[in-house]
């Protein structure tokens, strides 16, 4: 998608398709891309020229639902930083924020899984990072702009997560599955405050933690 136009010209008329066939039921799109971009941020050679791919594709979707009767609205939902301040071009970045700005309705900030994939157990959410994704987003000049706040929602987990021994063979687990370690562990919630999260450690029957 990020390389070739021909891909995004195809994923645009089906999306034109299906949203022009079921509008009434529409009040807009939401565009999942987080993906695209961490994955273009693995390739430093053609960075910024998938970079500038991937915004024309958002631009170009804004563009067509704009043109809709009545007009839709485009969310984007966006990767979370993963990469020091001073590497922040690397994902989506406040480049692309700049771009894309004025045609996105809301940007949609996965500020969540930040241990997910990371083979060790820790937060899901830390604090300090979700605050930092969006200072590192949004141009210092808007931080305090109510406006643009009110163009970024930060994605909240209602979920949890399960680590193996190590930090190995992690898992999400919901409210449910939450209240039943408690019943049959009995383990001592402890507080991270650096993180702001609660967490507890558990023994269960396969010698598992």
């Amino acid at each position: 998608l990020a390389r070739s136009k021909e891909a995004r010209g195809a994923v645009l008329r089906a999306i034109r398709r299906h949203v022009s066939k079921y509008k009434q039921y529409y009040d807009g799109l939401t565009l999942e891309m987080s993906n695209a971009w961490q994955i273009v941020a693995q390739n430093p050679s053609l960075r910024d020229e998938n970079k500038k791919g991937l915004d024309q594709f958002v631009l170009r979707v804004s563009r067509m639902l704009s043109k809709m009767e009545p007009e839709k609205f485009l969310v984007l939902v966006i990767p979370p930083m993963r990469f020091p301040p001073a590497e922040a071009e690397r994902g989506f970045s406040v480049t692309d924020f700049k771009r894309l700005y004025r045609h996105v309705y809301r940007f949609s900030l996965m500020t969540y899984d930040y241990s997910s994939g990371a083979q060790r157990a820790g937060p899901n959410a830390p604090l300090s990072w979700a605050e930092m994704s969006f200072r590192e987003l949004v141009p210092k000049s808007k931080h305090k702009s109510v406006s643009v706040k009110r163009k970024v929602l930060l994605g909240v987990n209602f979920y949890g997560m399960d680590f193996g021994l190590g930090g190995g063979q992690s898992r999400a687990i919901v409210g449910h599955e939450f209240l039943n370690l408690l019943k049959h562990t009995a383990p001592t919630i402890e507080f991270d405050a650096q993180a702001r999260e609660h967490y507890f450690e558990y023994m269960a029957r396969n010698d598992e933690t």
